[in-house]
């Protein structure tokens, strides 16, 4: 026996609302985009960037002034490629990206 949904102002149920907040809050693992560690991954959900949509959708100098506002110590990474590699993850290409990851170092093309 299942309790009954209380219906809420507009018609709405609590697992209507509960699902709504859900699909709010989730989270993408940042760190499969090479280059991004747990402390940038950190400095980016500060920012907004959660998903690995909304990541592939952010310009790559405005990451570099996400970086270069934390500091030295992470103004020093590339984000040249992190927008490019989370695209191909939003779109569940994983045999591309890990095609990608394997030519780069440090989530940048080598010199």
């Amino acid at each position: 026996i299942t309790a009954p949904v209380k219906k809420r102002k507009g018609g709405k149920t609590k697992s209507d609302d509960d699902v709504a907040i859900l699909g709010a809050v989730h989270d993408d693992d940042l760190t499969v985009v090479e280059g991004i560690g747990p402390k940038i991954q950190m400095l980016l959900n500060q920012y907004g960037i959660r998903s690995y949509r909304q990541l592939a959708e952010t310009d790559v100098a405005r990451l570099k002034e996400i970086l270069a506002a934390a500091g030295p110590q992470l103004a020093m990474h590339d984000p040249g490629t992190w927008p490019s590699q989370a695209n191909l993850a939003a779109n569940d290409q994983w045999e591309a990206l890990k095609s990608i990851q394997g030519f780069l170092k440090g989530g940048k093309t080598p010199d």
